[in-house]
């Protein structure tokens, strides 16, 4: 006896409704499914789970804004482990000397008190999708300080990179506070945030199903690093390069009208 589509169980006539769909209606209806649904999907049947893993589908999240990203940083103890894993070395205690004189909640401290979380400190997840596990660092990369503001401020920015160093002299005076009217008047107004210190995002790199201007993954990510460390920074900054997020066309065309700092800049332009 023939069986109609409403006397089957509800799970299986969603599915069975589903699969009746054409490809293009059925990546829409897909691209609006929770993130947390997605494995139950995959186990249902080969063309959900290969349109699920497909770098199309993936895409399509974070363009049109459906895309869910999460972002966690390791414990001091936790970056510790991974310190002494990656030496080859045997698993150390949270009672070692050297933990206690070197690590504080956050992580390592560096020379100057600054801090530097990279692309190992931090368990990003896009849809699920864990991109700290990605191999290649072209594919996925995470670098962010946190720095101190206070003196010798512009030898600390002299650390790290010719972009922060053009940062640090160009906004800050050598003690650390802003010589930028804007700025000033923007930390002086807040009083939310006691530590003075500046978040710097170094390097951020996304995968290329993400690497678009109209991606919202990046900006998604961005978003929960700031939060994640919040009441940790006065001021942060980030200034995209390169492939940060764009695609090698996209920056080319991008690379021309970038900021430069050896031109004259009117607070405003800053």
């Amino acid at each position: 006896m023939k069986r109609s589509i409403e006397d089957l169980s509800p799970t299986i006539r969603e599915n069975a409704m589903l699969l009746s769909l054409d490809d293009d209606a059925l990546m829409a209806v897909l691209l609006r499914t929770r993130a947390s649904d997605h494995p139950s999907m995959r186990l249902s049947c080969k063309r959900i789970r290969d349109m699920i893993d497909s770098f199309q589908y993936r895409k399509e999240r974070s363009v049109q804004g459906f895309a869910e990203v999460n972002v966690d940083l390791l414990s001091g103890f936790e970056q510790y482990q991974l310190s002494k894993k990656s030496m080859g070395e045997d698993p150390p205690s949270e009672e070692d000397d050297y933990f206690d004189e070197n690590y504080d909640t956050f992580g390592y401290i560096h020379e100057y008190g600054d801090h530097s979380f990279e692309r190992d400190c931090f368990r990003v997840f896009v849809d699920g999708r864990p991109l700290h596990k990605l191999r290649k660092r072209e594919e996925f990369n995470l670098h962010v300080r946190l720095l101190p503001l206070c003196a010798p401020f512009w030898d600390l920015c002299d650390c790290y990179n010719q972009t922060l160093c053009d940062l640090g002299t160009s906004l800050f005076i050598d003690k650390g506070k802003p010589k930028v009217a804007s700025i000033k008047n923007a930390v002086a107004c807040n009083d939310d945030f006691p530590l003075p210190s500046l978040l710097y995002i170094q390097d951020f790199v996304l995968p290329f199903e993400h690497r678009f201007i109209e991606s919202t993954v990046g900006p998604l990510l961005i978003k929960e690093v700031l939060k994640l460390l919040l009441g940790m920074y006065s001021i942060s900054m980030y200034v995209p390069y390169r492939e940060t997020q764009f695609t090698k066309e996209e920056a080319d065309a991008e690379r021309n009208t970038r900021f430069r700092f050896d031109e004259e800049k009117t607070d405003e332009d800053i």
